[in-house]
């Protein structure tokens, strides 16, 4: 829940529209190659990967000799799901996924940036320690989530060593290298903070408790999320679309809060909320999201 001044609201038009280039070209240089391949595109996604035409499903790149890179571009389901809803893939659903490629020369891309913060009674399963499966897994990951250190721009992938080295390459071409100050801050995380992220793990999940009883209770049907800090509840009752219900509450009520049509077609009847604010904050916005529902003659819970 956040409100955007003008400016603000231009610069994301402008950086959609320069992402939006970008996989253009990317997709017309791989397509010439003869890289791009078949996929399916599972919803709800993104908003920069559900960008018209331009979507990228599954690329594979040649590596070595008898083995192919596949990305998931903007389709990486765990993630993908866990950052708009919460959902969480269970081990049962990884086995199955592996099951699939251990005797194929495809490689996973998992990117695992919510892992610490998981809130069901199961612990996060990493693809990459199933059977089979740690030869031909990247796990990517970071310290944006776990650690709060969104803004320091420091992340790390782990994965067989041939294909470490050949990221390596091509990263220090790009960059060089982390900043400094991040690397530093980073140690200091790893060596110092895992109680930290024990203790926010535990009031981020107070706060998606009191979140999803809140909506649930002014009648907007929210399924419990297992993982990262958003909740996806349903306006479907209202009989309002998704651009409708978040423009008007933001007009009327000054809350911002995320249509669901955002993330894809699947989306629509939804919205997403972050719990990522103080019990404060989040109290008020849900009094006055029952408000709104009330004056404007919608749906009314308990």
């Amino acid at each position: 829940m956040h409100l955007y001044t003008t400016g603000q609201w231009v610069l994301l038009f402008f950086f959609y529209c320069f992402c939006g280039w970008v996989w253009e070209c990317c997709y017309v240089s791989l397509r010439q190659r003869r890289w791009v391949n078949r996929g399916f595109l599972h919803g709800p996604v993104l908003p920069i990967y559900g960008s018209g035409a331009i979507i990228i499903l599954f690329v594979t790149l040649p590596v070595q000799q008898d083995l192919r890179l596949v990305f998931l571009l903007g389709t990486a389901a765990a993630t993908a799901l866990e950052y708009i809803t919460g959902a969480v893939m269970e081990r049962e659903d990884l086995e199955a996924v592996a099951e699939v490629l251990r005797d194929t020369n495809v490689m996973v891309l998992s990117d695992e940036i919510y892992a610490e913060l998981n809130y069901g009674l199961r612990p996060h399963v990493s693809i990459a320690s199933l059977p089979g499966m740690a030869e031909r897994t990247i796990v990517v990951n970071g310290f944006s989530k776990s650690y709060a250190m969104t803004g320091w721009r420091l992340g790390y992938a782990c994965g067989p060593e041939p294909i470490i080295k050949i990221m390596t390459k091509i990263h220090q071409s790009a960059i060089m290298s982390a900043p400094t100050t991040s690397q530093y801050a980073a140690i200091t995380a790893l060596r110092d903070c895992d109680g930290e992220i024990d203790r926010m793990r535990d009031e981020y999940n107070m706060r998606r408790r009191l979140v999803v009883r809140g909506f649930n209770d002014m009648g907007l049907t929210c399924f419990e999320p297992r993982g990262a800090f958003y909740a996806f509840p349903c306006i479907r009752s209202t009989s309002m679309s998704s651009q409708e219900f978040c423009t008007k509450l933001l007009e009327q009520k000054h809350v911002a809060i995320i249509p669901g049509d955002a993330f894809g077609a699947s989306g629509e009847g939804y919205c997403r909320v972050s719990y990522a604010y103080s019990v404060e904050h989040l109290t008020e916005a849900l009094k006055r999201i029952r408000e709104f529902l009330q004056e404007n003659g919608l749906v009314q819970g308990n």
